[in-house]
């Protein structure tokens, strides 16, 4: 598991050429219009290869103007699909392993 703050700070460093600037005057903003769109396509991009570096996978992003306009990216490769399920699966299995072994010791604890 990698925790959630290695993530966060990295997706802020990756922002930072954009804070307190014009994104139309910023690379690739100075030459395609900055709409829902682009935006979410092309920070998705940037956040899933950031978020990739550290050992996970971007499933989706949603960007939205108002709660009724909003743009949804999938990155739903078959194969990053099945991984995902997979490893869940393992994760859940682990979990309900450890939970049912320790109500099995505490049991034996009692008798």
């Amino acid at each position: 598991l990698i925790e959630f703050h290695l993530f966060e700070k990295a997706i802020e460093n990756s922002f930072k050429p954009y804070q307190n600037t014009v994104l139309n005057s910023v690379e690739p903003f100075d030459s395609i219009v900055p709409t829902l769109e682009n935006l979410v396509d092309y920070f998705g991009e940037l956040i899933r290869d950031v978020v990739e570096k550290i050992g996970g996978k971007l499933i989706s992003i949603e960007g939205s103007e108002t709660p009724t306009r909003s743009y949804i990216v999938y990155y739903n490769d078959s194969n990053d699909s099945k991984e995902i399920n997979n490893y869940t699966q393992d994760v859940m299995k682990d979990i309900l392993d450890s939970v049912l072994d320790s109500i099995l010791d505490e049991g034996k604890e009692t008798l």
